[in-house]
Formats: structure tokens, sequence, C-alpha cells
């Protein structure tokens, strides 16, 4: 399976030094925006084990040199596909149940890759995620 998540704001970056309410918003769009994508696409609920294969579609030139630097954002996604926690303590935290929990025990992630999207002044940044299913069922 892969889910396509067109870029809803700004790309995360482990070198972002802004203020923790500005950082936050970009984070909770980029939770959405992988939940939203998820429920689109009716991916399967409960599964044990996954591999995620990130990649990062940028327009022209990368906003970052090493891919790593892009895993914040990649944390952020893959948080929306994570546990539904809406009715924990963290009501906004967004999730469509993928996994039981976005921990080691159950996403085996692999490092983010950056390619180039033809120059195309409509077409977004996007984040492909390629999901695994390891174990061959669900919970």
């Amino acid at each position: 399976m892969t889910l396509i998540i067109p870029a809803p704001c700004r790309w995360l970056t482990a070198n972002d030094r802004r203020i923790p309410i500005a950082k936050g918003r970009d984070i909770r769009a980029w939770r959405i925006a992988a939940f939203e994508r998820a429920q689109a696409a009716r991916l399967p609920q409960g599964l044990v084990l996954v591999r995620i294969e990130p990649v990062a579609f940028v327009r022209g030139r990368s906003p970052v040199r090493d891919a790593a630097n892009l895993e914040p954002t990649v944390k952020a996604a893959v948080d929306g596909l994570g546990p539904d926690r809406r009715t924990s303590r963290t009501p906004n935290a967004v999730g469509w149940g993928l996994v039981p929990d976005d921990d080691d025990a159950h996403v085996r992630q692999q490092p983010i890759r950056i390619e180039r999207l033809p120059a195309h002044p409509y077409l977004p940044d996007q984040l492909a995620l390629t999901i695994t299913d390891l174990i061959g069922g669900t919970l």
C-alpha cells in the first residue's frame, strides 16, 4: 500500500527552531493529512507489524540536503496512522488505527529518501509512505 500525502504545510525539520505553538500547528496538519488520506484509502486497521518506507517528493531544490532532517515530518505522518487517541487525555491527537501503537514493536521504519518532482506551479510537495504488512493479519 502506498499512501500519497500532499504537503499540507511546510516540511518539519530537525533544525526547526520556531516556537512550540507554531511548530505544533504544522505537526497537527501533517498528522491530520495522513489520517484523512488513510481514511480515504480505507487502509486496514489493527495490523500487528508494518514496515513504512517514506519518500519525500519535492519540487525544485530540496528544503534540506540530508534526508534524515525530514524525520519530524515522517513522525507526524506516522502518528496520524497510529492508534486513535482521541478518547485519551490528548483529544486532538487523531490516529487511523493502522497499528495498535506506533512504537518499534509495531512499526519498522526505513530511512527517508528525497526525490525530485518536475517543476510545476500547481503540484505540491508530497510525502509517500509505502506500507507493507509484515505479519499478514490484524489483531
